[in-house]
């Protein structure tokens, strides 16, 4: 019986097990990484939708605002910034919050 799984090795020698059926959530883009830059415990490589959501809030943002790294039509929508919400800014509550008094 045939592995249904694609193994790629990382530069650190870790293996990333990629199933060949998922498809790609963001494709990786090398050309547009001219400096050679990665973020930490992402591979530099295609991600599925699965890989993607497994990895923290913080990395998913970095990827989806990088330009190394090109949502597909399979991609959800970026995590949600509570920063972002409708209203709220650092210094202002959300349009909906009661002030104390």
């Amino acid at each position: 019986m045939a592995d249904e799984t694609n193994n790629n090795s990382t530069e650190e020698g870790a293996v990333v097990v990629v199933e060949e059926s998922a498809p790609i959530a963001y494709r990786y883009d090398s050309s547009k990484n001219t400096t050679g830059g990665f973020f930490p415990g992402v591979p530099k490589a295609s991600l599925t939708q699965e890989q993607y959501d497994r990895l923290p809030k913080h990395l998913q943002r970095s990827i989806a605002a990088s330009p190394m790294y090109v949502a597909t039509a399979t991609a959800t929508a970026k995590p949600k910034d509570k920063d972002k919400e409708e209203g709220a800014t650092p210094n202002k509550p959300k349009a909906n919050s009661k002030a104390k008094e």
